[in-house]
């Protein structure tokens, strides 16, 4: 499915879109009126199911702006199939992330995959899910992967760090990121 990428938060969800006319109107009055609105309580911090969430609430602007299309206020634009890309399917190993990436990107991921496939990280050999994340400060400059904090969990990372707030372990239960900690012995200054 083609897509400009409008509004995509990850891969999956730049998947919507495409090249349907319906949607490419409905896309200019996403981009006319909706982005506007979306500007206002927009929290970098939301996940996906979260965004979606709040999309919802905010859909009376969308209802507003369509009306505006069959009346002239409002112009459809079509999409420029040049700056158009295929999105690929997700899958769980894409989900997978490293410490040695930059932080946001590592925030950014574990939003955009929530709530699938989720993002994770290796840890002897496991894989931990992580549902929630928040950015973080890492003033001492630790190598990639040190833990910097047990509460909550804050993993160092490029150019900043994670805080892991709710993470899966495999074939476990989700529990914050500081129980897992626990349960694993982890202590400031240990490597994942």
């Amino acid at each position: 499915m083609q897509t400009t990428g409008l509004f995509s938060s990850s891969p999956q969800q730049a998947k919507v879109g495409g090249g349907n006319s319906l949607i490419g109107t409905l896309g200019a009055a996403l981009v006319l009126v909706f982005g506007v609105v979306l500007l206002t309580g927009l929290s970098l911090d939301r996940t996906q199911t979260a965004m979606v969430r709040f999309l919802a609430e905010k859909g009376v602007a969308l209802v507003t702006a369509l009306e505006k299309i069959p009346a002239g206020e409002l112009k459809p634009q079509k999409q420029d199939e040049t700056q158009a890309t295929l999105a690929p399917p997700l899958t769980k190993e894409m989900a997978q992330f490293h410490f040695t990436e930059d932080a946001a990107h590592i925030h950014n991921w574990v939003r955009g995959m929530n709530p699938w496939p989720v993002a994770w990280f290796a840890h002897e050999g496991k894989r931990i899910k992580v549902q929630e994340s928040r950015l973080a400060e890492n003033p001492q400059n630790a190598a990639p992967g040190t833990v910097l904090a047990l509460k909550p969990l804050t993993i160092a990372a490029a150019n900043g760090a994670v805080a892991l707030l709710t993470v899966t372990p495999e074939g476990g239960k989700p529990m914050a990121g500081t129980a897992w900690a626990a349960g694993r012995r982890l202590k400031a200054g240990d490597r994942l």
